[in-house]
């Protein structure tokens, strides 16, 4: 469903939703000169929003077969990968 979100959505609200969680002020007043900033709450809500609209789940439990453990390697990336 969050990957449909995205599709349907346009570039710009993409970016003003990035703009948000990242400056923490609204990008059309900024625009324009001046700066209105975001209440904390609403800018989780875009980092919220960016996250889960890219596909990247909030939380995810992993279990092995028979909700067994299992072992997981994390590789961490650098820039530009």
């Amino acid at each position: 469903m969050a990957r449909q979100i995205l599709e349907a959505a346009t570039p710009k609200v993409a970016r003003q939703l990035v703009h948000i969680a990242t400056t923490g002020t609204l990008p059309e007043v900024e625009e324009g000169g001046g700066h209105r900033p975001v209440a904390l709450p609403d800018r989780l809500k875009a980092m919220d929003a960016v996250v889960a609209r890219g596909g990247v789940p909030i939380r995810t439990e992993l279990t092995g077969a028979d909700g067994a453990p299992f072992t997981l390697l994390v590789k961490a990336a650098t820039d530009g990968d």
